[in-house]
Order: C-alpha cells, then structure tokens, then sequence
C-alpha cells in the first residue's frame, strides 16, 4: 500500500492535497501558490472544512496576510511578464503578491511605492 497519494489541479499553478500514512493514522495537508490560486485554495480548504476534513494548511498565514490586504504588495512593469515575479523576483522576499502599475491612481502608487534600485547593467569590451 502507497504511503501518501498526491492529487493536483493540473496548470502552471498547482494545488496539492497531500494524503499520508503515520504511526497513528492518517494526516493531509493543502497547499499551493498564494501568488495564483488564492481563490481556488480558499474554496478547496472551505470545502473540505464543510465536509469535517480539516487538513494541515501550508503557507496558511501567508494567505490570510494577502486576502486581508496587509501583505506587501509588488509592482510590475508593464513590459514584464507576471510569470518571473511569481516565485521571487522582488528584492524583498516577503512580496507575494504583485499587479501591474494601474493607470487610475497612479500618481498615488507611484508617490506611496518603496522604490528599490535596478543593479547597473553594462557591456564589457573583449
């Protein structure tokens, strides 16, 4: 008999729900991308809840930090892809959560925002 069986929601986000044999019964745990599937994460664990199953929840303070709005949140430029960001790429690793620059309000993001410094960038002669 398998000692854990892993079910996954099939994309470039996933969401784990993680089945394992111990000593003294079973354990499950729930996990996924805060920075993707909050939504679909926060259902599955209600869900589950609903039906008496109250699984161990990775990164559980994380999500509730970004579904209150008191996580920070990272500002991406519009010629970059959202798909870098998504694991790192901002210079403080407690961002987990980023959008693009809105057009309405920008002057107050803009004004608000902790800017970081980009790192020089040159050409080198051979």
């Amino acid at each position: 008999m398998k000692k854990h069986l892993r079910l996954s929601k099939s994309s470039r986000t996933r969401t784990h729900l993680v089945l394992r044999k111990k000593e003294k019964g079973w354990s499950l745990s729930l996990s996924g991308s805060r920075t993707y599937c909050t939504e679909e994460l926060v259902r599955f664990y209600l869900g589950l809840v609903h039906h008496g199953v109250y699984p161990s929840f990775y990164g559980a303070k994380e999500l509730l930090s970004k579904i209150l709005l008191e996580d920070k949140l990272g500002i991406v430029g519009e010629e970059s892809s959202t798909f870098s960001y998504a694991y790192g790429g901002f210079p403080d690793e407690d961002i987990n959560n980023f959008i693009y620059m809105p057009e309405r309000k920008k002057r107050l993001f803009i004004n608000n925002a902790t800017w970081y410094e980009l790192e020089k960038i040159e050409l080198q002669e051979k």
